[in-house]
């Protein structure tokens, strides 16, 4: 029986990966013209060798990308979280910030002393990030409140 190398026909070399070992096999080592009942088997070993190599090399493509694509979500799970975290310091952020971080802001402004502590706390947020926007917002408050009095 003969069997063709993957290098003669350079299938993984296509694809940039080398075929696997076991798959090498020189054409020195059969002999080339094969009659009679070993002829089929030849076939189904050549079909077999290139069978072997292509999903060699496609299984070794697909690991890669998928290797890619985990570290990709993962860091965009991370710039998520890290913008969910930060707190908007003008009222141009505050209207450029997802609608569930918009909620949980105002929810901030508007709560007493004693819940804005415990926000504070499970959001990772310090009074010095939120001080500028809870400035901004009592003096806007304050200003509507006095134009509605007039």
């Amino acid at each position: 029986m003969r069997a063709r190398s993957c290098t003669s026909r350079n299938i993984p070399g296509e694809f940039g990966i080398p075929g696997p070992p076991s798959l090498l096999l020189s054409d020195h080592e059969f002999p080339q013209e094969i009659s009679g009942p070993h002829k089929e088997a030849k076939t189904q070993l050549d079909w077999a060798n290139d069978y072997e190599a292509l999903r060699y090399s496609y299984l070794s493509a697909f690991i890669s990308l998928k290797r890619q694509q985990i570290e990709l979500e993962v860091q965009e799970e991370l710039e998520r979280r890290q913008q969910k975290q930060m707190f908007p310091q003008s009222k141009e952020q505050f209207g450029s910030k997802p609608n569930d971080v918009k909620i949980r802001v105002a929810r901030f402004l508007v709560a007493d002393p004693m819940r804005q502590e415990k926000m504070l706390s499970d959001f990772q947020w310090a009074w010095r990030q939120v001080k500028p926007l809870m400035d901004i917002f009592t003096k806007d408050v304050s200003s509507m409140l006095l134009s509605l009095l007039r």
